[in-house]
């Protein structure tokens, strides 16, 4: 584009001398680009694109021609010439292209299209006819042949409107190559009608200035050319957007405007051509006012028949004695009536007889009453439907008996039935839904009866639908609810509150209720197949037993819920009965995760770091960072208490992120003692699952400057069991960084040997509960030695976790565990006492337990 700009501008500047070359050589562009274009394209389409190739080509010859003829012949070029010859079989050839491309995108012809094209055209004809046809037609300085090929101009721009118009008035989207297309096309017809007009008057030279206007043509041409959308022309254009929009009508308002114009503004000339254009013009905008009054209609028609044909509710047209004249395709769906028939049928035959005189009383015509009131009516009525009995259906009836077209009683009905259903149950399952299950609560809390409600969430729900698709999801969602519902009495009422979420309503007593909950938890165990797969989910059950103060229902859900939640804290498949003090638990809990927001912004996190020793040597190995909170009104809160809360919400990913940065920052300044020392730092299931977790990983220990494998992540036993497949992506990645992986609470779950074969991970770390009174506990004595052993022979280290009496760590170290830790060597401690026992330990090379 900015060569084309350079052109331009040296064509104005020096137009004598460069301007005729300058046409020449754009106008070949042109050609050339256009060529490039038919060359890359395949199939039927590709004809008018090398058509149009060909008249870019033709007037590209002429203009070399007309350019180059004084400079070979020594005279300006004779009119008629050969260059006109070139510059006429351009119209022709480009119109035969440009009406290509309108069949290839609107195959099957658009009359609306054409009447509008036409219209276009007879208004510019009239123009041209009036100023330029008929004076160059009428000069007498030429000769007979002069004075055809003068009107030839006009004539052939008039033809390039023509198609020109009907390019452009294809309706739908227009690609930006379209637009290019069409405004090259505009610009050439300005040109040739500045060009003749010049050339009547007598002022037109080869080099002119207005031939920058041809230059300005060329250029539109090749930019179609080679812009990207060029390859939508070749495509069928939508149909559905033809459309009378505010420019199509501005355009043909003026198109119409321009004859009765002409006619007002050349007093001199004939006025019949512009008179019989009007004429013309009048009968085409009826033509055109009359098919959009057509197509108005039809489309009407048709949509109307389609929303009458798919709709649900049941339009019926009958007389007062209650013969049907009309009735819609759903009526044969609603009432077993068919939509057609050739006997007369009477709707009161299927009218439940004490709703009939109902039905009668709205069916009172308007002039047989004093009250316009009975115009409009609705009435509730009970229908027999075959093989449904009677179902109720809500009518609202229209009086058109004075309509000439419709001579009844129009009747709108909808099934009330289908709608209390959907209403009130749960569309998967066929499941009471929440709405219902506490109308019943409601009507259970104001009778006397004893009332439980049992409240079950699924556990591992989330990771099915994720994984297996939702159809999945709903194949589980619907057997759970079938299980549930074997599983309770007939009179229990069994619901589906939303997602995952499902409710029992039970009178049974407490013992029985306990039973129930036995029973549901263990069908919900059960494996559920899904095709060739069987999955598993387990619930968490929340059971609230009416109480005094239980005055609505959302009393009970509230403790119901409650209870839930404590389940699904204590453990997967755990039911939890509601005691008041579990309000207190979650309130406190609520206030936890509410002051965790900006508890790692306001500094009120630390790092406190318990050493890690040798059970042979006390030599000191490093330390397991360890997260504490020390909150400015609360104080201290336990990490048994925030870290549930800040796995709920996920701060724990980047609490998790912050407390691996200032565990290595410490390392890299205690190493400067002793380059051996190690770190030993948690990782929870949020982090495990966080798809982040090795780049940051490998990001924190390259910014602390430590060595990976003095790092160890520590994540727990339940932790990889819970998500193996995921755990052992994750901890090969780890491993393949460097740092040092540890199981921890090892023994305290049920890991087994497969999973610590399938995790490639360096130390068991001894769960605590194991190595409590181990020094006088045959059995735990007997679970730790097989750890030890198992540890052992696959080549992994152990560490004794919990050490608080002599007797412990002697006994660990006398059944071979390497490294112990806990209060009886060291207690967790801040940096700055952490940093003496480095430089004691430096100084002593031991530090004595105690």
């Amino acid at each position: 584009m900015a060569c084309f700009a350079v052109a331009v501008a040296l064509h104005v500047g020096f137009s004598d001398q460069l301007g005729p070359a300058i046409t020449s050589g754009l106008a070949g562009v042109a050609a050339a680009t256009m060529g490039w274009q038919a060359h890359r394209l395949r199939g039927g389409p590709r004809a008018g694109v090398i058509a149009i190739t060909v008249a870019l080509t033709s007037n590209a010859v002429a203009d070399i021609v007309q350019s180059s003829w004084p400079g070979l012949m020594g005279d300006e070029p004779p009119f008629p010439g050969p260059p006109d010859l070139f510059y006429l079989a351009f119209y022709p050839v480009m119109a035969a292209g440009l009406l290509w491309l309108v069949t290839v995108q609107r195959k099957g012809g658009d009359r609306t299209a054409v009447l509008d094209a036409t219209i276009v055209s007879v208004g510019a004809g009239v123009v041209l006819w009036q100023f330029l046809i008929v004076p160059l037609a009428g000069d007498t300085e030429l000769d007979a042949l002069g004075r055809i090929v003068s009107a030839a101009y006009p004539v052939g721009d008039l033809l390039l409107v023509a198609v020109t118009a009907r390019l452009a008035l294809l309706g739908g989207r227009r690609s930006p190559a379209l637009r290019l297309l069409i405004g090259a096309l505009l610009m050439l017809f300005v040109a040739d009608v500045a060009y003749s007009w010049t050339e009547l008057q007598g002022t037109y030279s080869v080099g002119a200035t207005l031939d920058v206007l041809y230059d300005l043509s060329y250029g539109l041409f090749a930019a179609a050319a080679l812009h990207p959308s060029f390859a939508e022309l070749l495509n069928p254009a939508d149909s559905r957007r033809t459309g009378a929009h505010w420019g199509r009508l501005g355009l043909l308002t003026a198109a119409t405007l321009l004859a009765p114009a002409v006619a007002a503004l050349d007093a001199t000339s004939s006025t019949i051509v512009p008179v019989a254009a009007s004429a013309l013009m009048f009968l085409l905008v009826m033509a055109r006012v009359g098919g959009l009054m057509i197509a108005t209609e039809r489309t009407t028609e048709r949509r109307f028949r389609s929303l009458v044909q798919h709709a649900n509710d049941v339009v019926l047209v009958m007389v007062p004695d209650g013969t049907i004249t009309y009735s819609s395709p759903s009526t044969d769906r609603a009432f077993g009536l068919p939509a057609a028939s050739d006997e007369p049928v009477s709707l009161f035959e299927r009218v439940h007889p004490d709703d009939l005189e109902r039905l009668r009383s709205v069916l009172v015509p308007r002039s047989a009453t004093l009250s316009v009131g009975l115009a409009h009516a609705t009435v509730e009525v009970r229908f027999g439907v075959p093989g449904h009995g009677w179902r109720s259906f809500e009518l609202t009836v229209t009086d058109l008996l004075d309509d000439p077209d419709i001579d009844g009683f129009v009747l709108n009905g909808h099934d009330i039935d289908d709608l209390r259903r959907l209403a009130s149950f749960d569309q998967l399952t066929g499941l009471a839904n929440r709405a219902e299950l506490t109308a019943r609560i409601e009507a259970a809390l104001a009778s006397d009866r004893w009332h439980a409600l049992m409240l079950y969430d699924l556990d591992g729900f989330k990771e099915i639908n994720d994984s297996l698709g939702h159809g999945a999801g709903d194949e589980v969602l619907t057997e759970v609810g079938r299980r549930l519902t074997q599983a309770v009495r007939r009179s229990d009422v069994v619901a589906r509150l939303g997602g995952d979420e499902f409710a029992v309503l039970t009178t049974d007593p407490d013992t029985i209720v306990e039973a129930v909950a036995t029973r549901t938890l263990e069908a919900l165990g059960e494996p559920i197949v899904l095709g060739e797969l069987a999955v598993s989910v387990e619930a968490s059950l929340g059971i609230a037993t009416r109480r005094p103060e239980h005055r609505d229902p959302h009393e009970l859900l509230r403790d119901a819920d409650l209870a839930m939640y404590a389940a699904k804290a204590a453990g997967k498949g755990r039911a939890m009965t509601y005691e008041p003090a579990m309000g207190e638990r979650v309130v406190r809990h609520v206030a936890v995760r509410a002051a965790l927001d900006g508890a790692l912004a306001e500094d009120q996190l630390l790092l406190h770091y318990q050493p890690v020793f040798d059970l042979a040597s006390s030599r000191l190995e490093g330390f397991e960072a360890l997260l504490r909170w020390h909150h400015p009104e609360r104080g201290w809160i336990s990490p048994a208490e925030f870290i549930p809360a800040a796995e709920e919400s996920n701060q724990i990913i980047v609490i998790g992120r912050w407390v691996l940065d200032q565990a290595t920052r410490q390392l890299a300044l205690w190493q400067r003692f002793d380059p051996t020392l190690t770190m030993a730092v948690n990782l929870s299931p949020r982090q495990l699952a966080d798809i982040n977790l090795v780049s940051d990983v490998v990001r924190i220990i390259d910014d602390a400057g430590v060595d990976p494998a003095t790092v160890c992540l520590e994540i727990t036993e339940g932790a990889v069991v819970d998500n193996a497949a995921v755990a052992a992506r994750v901890l090969a990645e780890l491993r393949q960084v460097g740092v040092q992986l540890a199981i921890d609470d090892y023994g305290s779950g049920n890991a087994s040997i497969n999973y610590l074969r399938q995790f490639d991970v360096n130390t068991l770390k001894i769960d605590r509960s194991l190595v409590a009174h181990l020094d006088d506990c045959p059995t735990n004595q007997a679970i730790v030695r097989s750890i030890i052993e198992l540890a052992g022979a696959l080549g992994l280290t152990t560490v004794g976790e919990g050490i608080e009496t002599e007797g412990e760590r002697a006994t660990l170290a006398g059944l071979g565990c390497a490294i112990g830790q806990g209060y009886l060597l060291a207690r967790p401690m801040d940096a700055a006492a952490a940093t003496r026992v480095v430089r004691q330990h430096q100084t002593t090379g031991v530090h004595p337990p105690g």
